[in-house]
């Protein structure tokens, strides 16, 4: 990966071995970090948003069954 960014630098005309290509190496692979950061914290976020989503969906759509039973006089029912 470094060595990719070295290539970078030289195509945009840094010296290896400088404290410009250094630098702009270094700027790079922060840039590149930061990016990949940004995507997982925006795929986690999309997952989050999903799941919030299908719970939604779930507790909309969730069929409803009940069961009565008697107990003495009185009729007791439980719904889920």
């Amino acid at each position: 990966m470094l060595q990719q960014l070295g290539t970078t630098c030289s195509a945009y005309g840094f010296k290896p071995g400088t404290d410009a290509y250094t630098s702009c190496v270094f700027r790079l692979d922060q840039d590149r970090l930061a990016r990949n950061r940004q995507a997982l914290a925006d795929i986690g976020q999309n997952m989050s948003e999903t799941g919030d989503r299908m719970m939604q969906n779930a507790q909309v759509r969730r069929p409803i069954q009940c069961q009565s039973y008697k107990v003495g006089t009185s009729v007791n029912t439980n719904c889920f």
